[in-house]
């Protein structure tokens, strides 16, 4: 066997193994894309229930929120009403006590013969 021979033998083996490791890098570059794939629906269910759980979340922050609102108009409603019904006493001890003055005026000008008209 000839030099020439050897190489012969030895390219014709660096061919096969040439082409064994382009079989591997397809099939490894063919897994590479299922795992692309399967991470890219994953990603997508992901951000499908986080969509989810962000809508739930801004439907019961909603809610609190409405209750929080009502319970707060509610109150005011309260305190207003109570708010009217002192000033609606305190107007009428006021006319009540200007009644009296006034009844007391009328009193000493009689008793002391005061008028009114001079």
């Amino acid at each position: 066997m000839t030099i020439e021979d050897l190489c012969t033998i030895i390219k014709s083996e660096f061919s096969k193994i040439n082409k064994r490791i382009d079989a591997l890098q397809e099939e490894m570059n063919g897994k590479i894309s299922q795992i692309n794939g399967r991470i890219d629906a994953l990603q997508e269910e992901m951000n499908g229930r986080i969509d989810a759980l962000q809508g739930e979340m801004n439907d019961r922050f909603d809610i609190i929120t409405n209750v929080n609102m009502a319970k707060i108009l509610e109150h005011q409603v309260e305190t207003r009403k109570e708010l009217n019904d002192k000033i609606d006493k305190f107007l009428l001890q006021n006319n009540l006590e200007h009644k009296q003055f006034a009844y007391q005026i009328a009193q000493l000008e009689m008793k002391e013969g005061i008028t009114k008209i001079g």
